[in-house]
């Protein structure tokens, strides 16, 4: 019987100037871009995680713990979360992240100030 995608790793908190440099080697990204995930947090770094992914991934986790890193691994619903969408599909693989606009969040590349986008009451009316 095939393993369920049940679980999702979620970035909790993390301070970019204790944990950036860990999670940026970790995961074979660029420091900056380690920087602004940790200044997005609560962010998450991957869904669809079997039990087998989460017993392999436990090790580095605690290891980035270490370094102000805070994580939580859930089989519960993450609504409006923030996601990192990497290339590749799954954090540990080493592709190069962007943030997802599907969670309503967004982190400018250039300045690296986060957006949180909600949907407005507002509505225009056609004129007649």
């Amino acid at each position: 019987m095939a393993e369920t995608k049940d679980f999702t790793l979620i970035l909790v908190q993390g301070d970019p100037a204790t944990g950036a440099s860990k999670l940026a080697r970790t995961f074979s990204i660029d420091e900056e871009l380690a920087k602004q995930i940790c200044a997005s947090a609560p962010v998450i770094l991957s869904e669809g995680l079997t039990k087998s992914d989460v017993k392999e991934y436990s090790p580095k986790l605690a290891e980035l713990s270490k370094a102000d890193l805070e994580f939580r691994i859930t089989a519960r619903p993450t609504h409006g979360i923030p996601k990192v969408q990497w290339e590749g599909g799954q954090a540990f693989s080493g592709g190069q992240p962007g943030f997802s606009l599907s969670n309503s969040a967004f982190v400018c590349p250039s300045c690296g100030e986060g957006f949180l986008f909600q949907r407005s009451e507002f509505k225009i009316e056609e004129p007649a």
